[in-house]
């Protein structure tokens, strides 16, 4: 039940973070009165119309914005609501006025489209306008046909079925390849292969694995490939070399090398001369000296070619037992084995026709790798040769295993020249694929002229079937209309309440008006002259908004019936911005609706949301007023800030005290919260300070001498020059309007600092009138503080006009 309602949580628009907002808590207070209305007061952008949107998305309308919403009972139970009841849930806000007030010209008058009028008028015109064509439509349905079916109209599928033929007779088509496919050496076939009435059905289902340029290349050459094997061209002859004569590589003894690489040898203990000879083996390698040695044996040689000394015979002996030494049998065991392994790189030459094998490249790559392995092992060979003392370690030798597969690629490759040979003398596999391929073409060259052709077949029939069901569509339209135009004569109910709820508004028969014509069009009127759509203002159009939506209520209801169902009412911001100079008409409307409602059924409820503090107050006053005869239920007051809801105290506090307090952080704590109204709060505070102080109004109390003599006279002429500024030359321009206690706009055209100034002039000529006035009032703010006025004060008398 909709009475069970406690809490509303959701997530989405202004709620970023899933969010439980206690509504409708229980009462603790010995009074034990239940809760039926709620009012929450919060600035623009606190997130009022989110909390609006959830509870229409909770009563079925699509809201984007609100992600989830759900309702709970006082337990904490989750609520579900049947659809009976989600239909008693009634939200007004700006998205409702939107979606339900329409102005529209017409002619030199304004119509004004309702609700679900907007839907009826414009089914209505659409229906007419469909039954006048109608009358027409038969010949030109059959026109279309015509065009359908004659294949010189690019509307016919007769007329691409003729393309996709031409596409596959024409030069360079299907057929024409067909035909060279078959053709022998020297022989074309006469005629191109025939297209059938139903030939391009083999193409359509097909998915080509590449581009039609890439087929056809793909297709010239494997036709040229075919003419060759049939003129005899295609056979490779060159054999393919073989490695078997090279077992040098085959055998080479990888692991063996890597052994001796790794071997090292003793280093004897040599004499300096001995170190000599061994940095001359490094440097100049070991033939060098090993011609030494020769040179010393030979006993002719008497003088050394180097230094050209005697050469006696002690030292010859010496010298050739130290090369002997360094020369010792192990070492030169050691590089003779290592010389076996010098070997040459290989040269295989491979006849270019072999090129078009797949293995060609294989083995190319593998002869390549094979010579860089024998170049690299014979460069390490000769180094260790070189200094057979330092053996070399961690050396991968691949001399063999490379040249094994060598071996094995040279012999695949011989074993596909075969086959590529087997296959050249046989061309039916080519052929298969050459009529693949040529199908493929196909397909692109008929794709355009079939997908249109499919398009103006399905049209055809689309259009054979419009004209079948011409009469029917008739019939159907003429009763639709029949139907559509009993439900828009049933909506001058609707218009008689708007009229009633209209005047009551504004307290006039004729300030606004609507007038069904006729022929069922509803004409506004204002003070019964014509207006143009421009000419209706945005709190106009809320007030016809606000109307229609207590009107929609009733909708399908008897008026006692409506009041005494269980209902739920939420009113986002019933006065707008613009609805100020008609404020106590919405209120009395209000008062006069909720009264119905809240006291028609016990369990009925109404939440109000609201940006404008004074209007929190008179629905205060208003809802004291509807619950004055029954008394068992109370209002509660909240106030929506940081996504939260905070109690607040209405009658903890008058508004004479909240707008002292809300005008001091405004001029001296920059609070900004109360800016677009703050110059009403300012002219307010000062009525009633003038009025119940003095009898006077606020244009008087700086013109009295008796009360300009209270001031101080630094202060008369700076106070006398602000009222009149404010009162006389500013915004409200007329005297009178500073009576009128619902003006908005009191010197709205002010700038924020400016603003700010007056602020602070305005609590300082309070306090400077009635300094213990104003002391108690500002303890009870709890925020105001003296010294801020006094110090105020104490710049006005600085900047004051001398007297």
């Amino acid at each position: 039940m909709l009475s069970n309602i406690a809490s509303l949580q959701l997530r989405g628009g202004n709620f970023d973070n899933e969010t439980n907002l206690e509504l409708f808590p229980n009462n603790n207070s010995s009074n034990n009165k239940y809760i039926k209305s709620v009012v929450i007061f919060g600035r623009n952008g606190a997130g009022k119309s989110t909390i609006s949107r959830a509870f229409s998305k909770i009563s079925g309308q699509s809201e984007t914005s609100i992600l989830k919403t759900n309702l709970y009972d006082h337990n904490q139970e989750k609520i579900e609501l049947s659809d009976k009841e989600k239909q008693n849930i009634f939200i007004f806000n700006e998205d409702f006025v939107d979606r339900n007030i329409k102005t529209k010209q017409s002619g030199l008058n304004t119509i004004v489209i309702l609700g679900e009028q907007v839907k009826i008028d414009n089914q209505i015109e659409e229906v007419k306008q469909q039954i006048d064509n109608l009358r027409k439509k038969g010949t030109k349905q059959r026109e279309l046909c015509g065009k359908y079916n004659d294949k010189k109209n690019n509307l016919s599928p007769g007329y691409f079925k003729d393309r996709i033929d031409a596409a596959l007779r024409g030069k360079d088509s299907w057929a024409e390849r067909s035909s060279d496919i078959e053709s022998k050496p020297g022989k074309r076939r006469k005629n191109n292969a025939p297209v059938r009435q139903d030939t391009y059905k083999r193409f359509i289902s097909l998915n080509p694995p590449m581009s039609r340029n890439k087929l056809l290349k793909y297709y010239f050459d494997l036709l040229d490939q075919k003419r060759k094997i049939e003129a005899g061209n295609a056979r490779i002859e060159s054999s393919v070399p073989s490695i078997s004569q090279n077992d040098i590589y085959l055998n080479y003894s990888d692991k063996f090398v890597e052994q001796l690489l790794a071997k090292k040898i003793e280093k004897p203990i040599l004499s300096n001369r001995e170190k000599r000879l061994l940095k001359l083996l490094k440097e100049k390698g070991l033939p060098e000296l090993i011609n030494r040695k020769k040179l010393f044996e030979n006993a002719e040689v008497k003088t050394c070619p180097l230094c050209f000394q005697d050469i006696a015979s002690e030292y010859r002996y010496n010298l050739i037992k130290d090369i002997e030494t360094i020369l010792n049998k192990e070492v030169e065991v050691h590089q003779n084995s290592l010389k076996k392994f010098v070997i040459n790189t290989i040269d295989i030459d491979f006849d270019g026709e072999l090129s078009k094998l797949t293995g060609y490249k294989t083995c190319l790559f593998l002869l390549d790798k094979l010579n860089r392995e024998v170049n690299y092992v014979n460069q390490i060979i000769n180094k260790k040769i070189s200094d057979p003392y330092k053996p070399v370690i961690n050396t991968k030798i691949s001399i063999a295993d490379i040249a094994q597969k060598l071996k094995t690629s040279m012999s695949k490759l011989e074993n596909e020249r075969t086959e590529f040979n087997k296959q050249a003398s046989d061309t039916d596999k080519i052929v298969k694929e050459l009529k693949e391929i040529n199908d493929q073409i196909a397909y692109y060259d008929i794709d355009i002229f079939y997908r249109n052709f499919v398009k103006a077949t399905e049209d055809k029939k689309a259009a054979d079937n419009a004209l079948d069901n011409y009469l029917k569509e008739y019939k159907n339209l003429s009763n639709q209309l029949s139907n559509l135009e009993s439900q828009k004569r049933n909506t001058k109910i609707a218009a008689d309440s708007m009229n009633s709820y209209l005047n009551y508004i504004f307290c006039s028969d004729d300030r606004m008006h609507i007038q069904v014509s006729d022929d069922n069009e509803y004409k506004l009127l204002s003070r019964n002259e014509r207006v143009t759509p421009e000419q209706i203002s945005e709190g106009e159009r809320n007030i016809l908004g606000l109307c229609y939506f207590f009107t929609q209520i009733f909708a399908n209801k008897n008026i006692n019936t409506a009041y005494a169902t269980e209902n739920l009412i939420v009113i986002d911001d019933p006065i707008s911005s613009f609805d100020q100079e008609n404020k106590v008409g919405i209120i009395s409307f209000l008062k006069f609706q909720l009264t119905h409602f809240l006291n028609g059924n016990e369990k009925s409820r109404t939440i109000i949301l609201s940006h404008d503090i004074q209007v929190v107050f008179d629905l205060n006053k208003m809802l004291e007023e509807v619950n004055m005869k029954s008394k068992s239920w109370i209002s509660k007051y909240y106030q929506l800030s940081d996504n939260q809801l905070f109690n607040f105290g209405v009658k903890k506090f008058d508004n004479y005290n909240f707008y002292l307090k809300s005008i001091y952080e405004f001029g001296f704590e920059n609070n900004n919260e109360f800016e677009p109204v703050i110059g009403n709060m300012m002219r307010q505070v000062l009525e009633a300070f003038a009025t119940f102080k003095y009898q006077k109004g606020i244009e008087e109390i700086t013109n009295d001498d008796e009360i300009l003599n209270l001031l101080d006279v630094k202060y008369r002429t700076y106070f006398y020059d602000l009222m009149y500024r404010l009162v006389l030359n500013g915004d409200s321009h007329l005297e009178d309007n500073v009576r009128d206690l619902q003006d908005i706009n009191f010197f709205a055209t002010k700038s924020p600092e400016e603003k700010q100034r007056i602020a602070k002039d305005v609590l300082c000529l309070i306090y400077l009138l009635d300094e213990l006035h104003f002391k108690k009032r500002a303890q009870n703010t709890g925020i105001i503080k003296l010294q801020k006025i006094k110090e105020h004060c104490g710049k006005i008398r600085n900047r004051s006009l001398p007297s």
